[in-house]
Formats: structure tokens, C-alpha cells, sequence
């Protein structure tokens, strides 16, 4: 009988789950949203895309010629500029931009979506330098620019915040920069969510796995990987091995080729449902693989982690590369 009674319930609860979430408020046309990185991927393809839902969006872009493109292939109800969230002066200036576009109205919601990617090499190949850059973007980026958008948001009866995170945020399998920053972006978040609320503004992070973007080109990260290589000292390529060079670009464009999901409509859906959602979610898990994998592999304890991941990218036909100096001493 209770067994009935609790699968009854569970039933209702899911239920009633997915008829809150295909609720979207009823005025978006209304609606005034910020997006920093419009110039390719994520960003470009929102800005647009709420823009055909008739929500006025401040689009900022790295370069005058993405912000023409973008302009002209839009409707007036969206306005894009030139933005640097690593200057704050460039910041600054798009605030006020948008101040003096929007007039007395408030933003309902400030997205986050500006990155940079890392190079995916080992953590004695890198610098203090090449962590500052990427954090630069992917993390005191999203501070100027929240701080500074922050009392337009306040402006109104609610708002939101949206941030770009990744899933490498709960499985960080490298030392590199990008899935750092994103960790601390997860962090960021938490406290603003418990903050914000007091302004009803809520906050919230989109964590997908891989998608087809220019960040994720396999010949990008080659190139990157290799000017890392390039710049190492002789006693550390010695300790690795010219092999292992090969071998390293070559598992990550295989991993990206093999990886990479095309249709980013699923970003896309989720970003719109952060924004326009009457019940929009904490946090969004974006991608198959990242639903059914690395979500429930970020979970387990590190010992089973590292059994399985070496065995996933067995069955996906990957094989991560080994050092010389790790091979040759057993």
C-alpha cells in the first residue's frame, strides 16, 4: 500500500515539474536583456533568437565587425556594441549605452555568456600567466560585468542572472584554466543566489557538455597545444617525449570530432527557459552525455572515476597519451 502511495506521489511531483516548466512569462516583449559575447556560438544564436520573441537585447561583441554583422541581421529591437569584459573602461561604456537606451525601464536579466577557452595540456606546462588570462574572461569578466549591470537589474520588481558555465564545473578531469574558472564561477552563483534574493533576483548557471562552437574547433586546440609544447623547456619535452607531443593532439581533436554535439538548440532552449521561464531552474544540465555520463560520473567517488573514464574513452575509441618518462620507468 505505502509503496503505491509514494510512487503515486513521486508520479505527481514530475508531474507537476514539467507543467511549471513550459510556463513562460506572458510579456517578454517587455522584457530587456544584456548578453556579453555575441559575437560567434551561444551568444550570437540567443541574441537572435530572443529577438524573434520580441525581447529587447543589448548584445555586446569583442569586434566592431561581428557588431555590424549582427545589427544588420537583426530587428531594431536589438542593439549590439563592442565589448571587452577584461576592460573595465569598455564595460563602463556599454553600461551606460545601455542607461541611456533604456531610460527609466529596468534589465530583467543579465546573461553571462562571454569565454575563452584553455589549452588542454599538462598543469607543469603552464603558467601563472596563462590561468590569469583565461580568469581574466571567464571569471573577474562576469564580476565587472554583473557589478557593474547590477543596479539596472535592481531597478525592477525581479530580474535575473544568467551564467555560462560548463560541465567541467563538476568534472574537472585537468588542471587547466578554463574548467578552474568555471568551478569558480559555480561558486560565485551559490553566494548570488542566496544574496539576490532578497531583490527577488535570481540567479542561474547552464552547465552543458560539449557543443560545435569556435571554442570547441579540434584544430584550434591543436594549435594551441602545440604553442604550448613549442615554449617548454628541453629537461620537461624530455620528460614527455616528441610522442607524446603527437599523441596529445591527436587525442584532443579526436576527442572534440568524436565529442562535439551540432545541435546547439539545446543551449539555446535552455538559456531562453532561464530567461523567460515563470519557474526557471537552478541549474541546467545541457546535453545528452552530460545528463547521463558525466553527471552521474561526477557523483562517484575518485578511484571509481578514474576505472571508468579511462574505460569510456576506450569504448569512443580514444586513448589518452602517456609521458616517456612515466612509461619508461615501469
Amino acid at each position: 500500500m505505502w509503496v503505491v502511495v509514494i510512487i503515486g506521489v513521486i508520479g505527481i511531483c514530475i508531474v507537476l515539474h514539467y507543467v511549471r516548466a513550459i510556463r513562460y512569462i506572458s510579456n517578454p516583449h517587455e522584457k530587456y536583456v544584456f548578453i556579453s559575447g555575441c559575437g560567434t556560438g551561444f551568444g550570437n544564436k540567443l541574441a537572435k533568437s530572443l529577438d524573434r520573441r520580441g525581447v529587447h537585447v543589448y548584445a555586446g561583441c569583442v569586434l566592431q565587425s561581428s557588431v555590424e554583422l549582427l545589427n544588420s541581421e537583426t530587428s531594431s529591437r536589438l542593439k549590439a556594441f563592442q565589448l571587452d569584459i577584461t576592460d573595465i573602461s569598455s564595460v563602463k561604456h556599454a553600461f551606460k549605452f545601455v542607461q541611456d537606451d533604456i531610460g527609466s525601464k529596468s534589465l530583467w536579466a543579465v546573461v553571462n555568456n562571454a569565454a575563452i577557452p584553455a589549452a588542454l595540456v599538462p598543469f607543469d606546462w603552464t603558467t601563472v600567466e596563462d590561468y590569469k588570462k583565461v580568469m581574466d574572461v571567464n571569471f573577474f569578466g562576469i564580476l565587472r560585468t554583473t557589478l557593474t549591470f547590477l543596479p539596472l537589474l535592481k531597478r525592477g520588481k525581479g530580474g535575473r542572472i544568467v551564467n555560462a558555465s560548463s560541465m567541467n564545473s563538476r568534472l574537472n578531469i585537468m588542471s587547466n584554466a578554463y574548467g578552474i574558472s568555471k568551478c569558480s564561477l559555480e561558486a560565485l552563483s551559490d553566494g548570488l543566489s542566496y544574496e539576490m534574493r532578497h531583490f527577488n533576483i535570481s540567479v542561474h548557471t547552464l552547465q552543458p557538455s560539449i557543443f560545435k562552437t569556435p571554442m570547441s574547433d579540434p584544430d584550434m586546440h591543436g594549435r594551441l597545444i602545440q604553442a604550448k609544447w613549442d615554449r617548454l623547456p628541453i629537461d620537461v619535452k624530455e620528460q614527455y617525449g616528441e610522442q607524446y607531443i603527437q599523441d596529445k593532439i591527436k587525442y584532443t581533436k579526436l576527442l572534440y570530432m568524436r565529442n562535439t554535439c551540432s545541435d546547439l538548440s539545446q543551449v539555446i532552449q535552455a538559456y531562453e527557459h532561464a530567461i523567460l521561464s515563470r519557474y526557471p531552474r537552478n541549474r541546467y544540465i545541457v546535453g545528452w552525455d552530460a545528463k547521463f555520463l558525466y553527471l552521474p560520473l561526477s557523483w562517484l567517488p575518485f578511484p571509481i572515476q578514474f576505472i571508468i573514464l579511462p574505460f569510456a574513452q576506450k569504448l569512443a575509441g580514444l586513448q589518452e597519451p602517456i609521458p616517456f618518462s612515466c612509461t619508461s620507468s615501469k
